[in-house]
């Protein structure tokens, strides 16, 4: 979050820069009074002393090779933020990637909601086989792993 703890209202507004670690794809950024873009968020309204914007929101897609501790990176520029920074170390529990609807079992239930997610029904979160996008082949995927076929949900 962008605050002022100056005493002055900082009237140039503020640019946040996201830099998502190597394990994670930056999807989209958001958040209640600013403008984003693919990599950054800007702001052009005052900001009183002692006053915050709003957050800003960042959704990416984990790798499923991804391991331990990722820890994001958000940089802010404008109205005397020289070099401010700020981190977010997340800590990474991936399950099964076949578990779709993340409820531990790998059903047919994870496979209507692969269904969804490549018909644009629902957020396209689990790219199985790391095509850069949801689509038949990881459905097709998430089927054989209900099916138990050996080798079938890539290995975490």
């Amino acid at each position: 979050m962008v605050s002022n703890p100056s005493v002055l209202t900082a009237s140039a507004g503020a640019t946040v820069m996201e830099d998502a670690p190597s394990g994670m794809r930056l999807v989209s950024l958001w958040g209640q009074g600013w403008t984003c873009g693919a990599t950054d968020c800007q702001r052009t309204d005052p900001l009183p002393p002692s006053a915050s914007y709003p957050p800003i929101y960042v959704m990416v897609s984990v790798s499923k090779t991804a391991t331990g501790t990722q820890t994001d990176v958000a940089l802010v520029a404008g109205f005397g933020f020289q070099n401010a920074s700020a981190t977010d170390p997340t800590p990474l529990n991936l399950s099964n990637p076949c578990d779709a609807n993340r409820d531990a079992v790998v059903s047919a239930a994870d496979v209507q909601y692969m269904i969804n997610e490549a018909l644009g029904l629902r957020t396209a979160w689990d790219d199985v086989n790391g095509y850069g996008v949801v689509n038949v082949a990881d459905v097709q995927t998430v089927l054989n792993g209900v099916r138990q076929i050996p080798g079938a949900c890539p290995a975490i």
